[in-house]
């Protein structure tokens, strides 16, 4: 996974068919990094999940838990259509801890929704 953080925003990447576990780890390393840099936003990237609703819940919550709180942005981003669809189905979950996230196909778009 990896780390990679401009002036703004921080980039992490996921290896293809990301688990839970994986995806634990990228929430705390999001967590780590912003706290470290004082970063409000970050931008997620996996080609595809393997994780269920409930993991993808648990792991935004914990975002907001751990200090990622009010006025965070998180850009997830996929290429696959069910991978899509899946973190879709949470983005107003993590709405309820302070934490804003939304999906998007690609990174131009997520890079917009972040600098907004």
């Amino acid at each position: 996974m990896q780390g990679d953080q401009d002036a703004s925003q921080l980039l992490f990447e996921l290896p293809a068919a990301a688990r839970a576990a994986q995806f634990r780890e990228a929430c705390g390393r999001i967590v780590e990094r912003c706290r470290e840099l004082k970063a409000s936003r970050a931008m997620l990237t996996a080609t595809t999940l393997d994780i269920s609703e409930k993991e993808l819940k648990a792991g935004l919550a914990a975002l907001a838990g751990a200090g990622c709180g009010p006025g965070f942005k998180l850009a997830c981003v996929t290429p696959d259509r069910h991978s899509f669809e899946q973190l879709v189905k949470v983005e107003d979950s993590a709405l309820g801890h302070g934490v804003s996230v939304r999906v998007f196909f690609d990174q131009d778009n997520a890079r917009r929704w972040l600098a907004w």
